[in-house]
């Protein structure tokens, strides 16, 4: 199996749109391939160099613990401004406008574990829609859903009305069996947004994964995308 960050090197017109662009990253420190190369190394491999990386909960570095609001600080290795996407206020959920005005594309890699009150899915989707606002184009690099996307899995109520949050933006089950990439394009913002490479947000897709497979059967390690998630069986059991 293959995910978005995968396969991107074997897509010339992209990777040859992201060296030339003023590029944004969303990353953290799970946005690895299978070999265990960051996002970072990659970019630098193929020549794209981010003016601006964004972090999610827990850091770009990811070892903050839930709620703990983190700073903003610099790449050592490409120099890249590093900015926080989790802050004490609304605002410092999304990217600030100033900085998507430095930027014409931003690029989305993140890990998620398939419950709602994951946040990572949320920050995805709330940064990809402030760049298609400022008129910049958002690329996810999807990644499978590690307890399985199989629709007869999906488990857990639905928010009701107006109990919408950070950790639930959008009103899906608990166990909601969707990759990053298709939370995002099924809540875009708005229903017109065009998608696709000439649209407002494109996406690499998987190659090679089955729905109803799980972490275990990927041929890959488990990456922990966080602190308290360091193993397959505790994302499986974190839904409950």
């Amino acid at each position: 199996m293959q995910v978005g960050l995968d396969r991107l090197i074997e897509l010339p017109d992209l990777t040859a749109r992201l060296r030339g662009a003023r590029l944004g990253v969303l990353a953290h420190a799970a946005s690895v391939d299978r070999r265990l190369r960051h996002i970072l190394e990659l970019l630098d491999g193929i020549g794209a160099r981010p003016q601006i990386v964004f972090g999610p909960e827990h850091g770009f570095g990811g070892g903050a613990q839930d709620m703990v609001a983190v700073g903003d600080e610099r790449d050592e290795r490409s120099g890249a401004r590093i900015v926080s996407l989790y802050g004490d206020e609304l605002a410092a959920l999304v990217p600030a406008h100033a900085d998507l005005e430095e930027l014409d594309v931003l690029l989305v890699d993140l890990t998620d574990v398939g419950a709602r009150y994951y946040t990572f899915v949320w920050t995805a989707l709330l940064a990809t829609r402030a760049a298609v606002a400022a008129g910049k184009h958002g690329v996810l690099l999807d990644r499978p859903n590690p307890i399985s996307g199989d629709p007869a899995r999906v488990e857990g109520t639905i928010q009701q009305e107006g109990y919408t949050s950070f950790v639930g933006w959008e009103r899906v089950p608990i166990r909601h069996g969707l990759t990053l990439a298709e939370m995002v394009l099924l809540h875009p913002g708005d229903e017109d947004t065009p998608l696709g490479p000439d649209g407002a947000v494109s996406a690499v897709p998987l190659s090679g994964w089955e729905r109803s497979s799980s972490a275990p059967s990927w041929d890959r390690p488990f990456v922990l995308p966080s602190p308290n998630m360091p193993t397959f069986e505790t994302a499986l059991v974190y839904p409950g």
